[in-house]
């Protein structure tokens, strides 16, 4: 079973099936992110990553510079899932694997 750690949204049902259909079984690791925009976001992100178990997916956060510094710091060749919201009310969905 392959692990995914998630530093986004929860994973909804849609999310989750398009997910393990390219994968295959997962075990999904939620670590919430709050992210505060008046301060340094590196810092933040480094502490947010400090005691992160080791996955073979990772979901970074939603905020642009805070996935940005994910994948720069965490990912090292581990493979990233994006989310996207669709539809109305939004929800969100697989938008891809890098």
């Amino acid at each position: 079973m392959k692990i995914i750690l998630n530093l986004s949204h929860g994973l909804g049902d849609e999310a989750q099936a398009q997910i393990e259909a390219r994968i295959g079984p997962f075990q999904e690791i939620r670590i919430p992110c709050q992210l505060d925009l008046s301060q340094p976001l590196e810092p933040q992100i480094e502490a947010l990553l400090e005691d992160a178990p080791a996955a073979d997916y990772i979901i970074p956060p939603s905020l642009a510079p805070a996935a940005y510094l994910v994948g720069q710091r965490l990912a090292k060749g581990t493979p990233l899932i994006w989310l996207r919201s669709q539809g109305t009310p939004p929800r969100w969905v697989l938008g891809g694997i890098e």
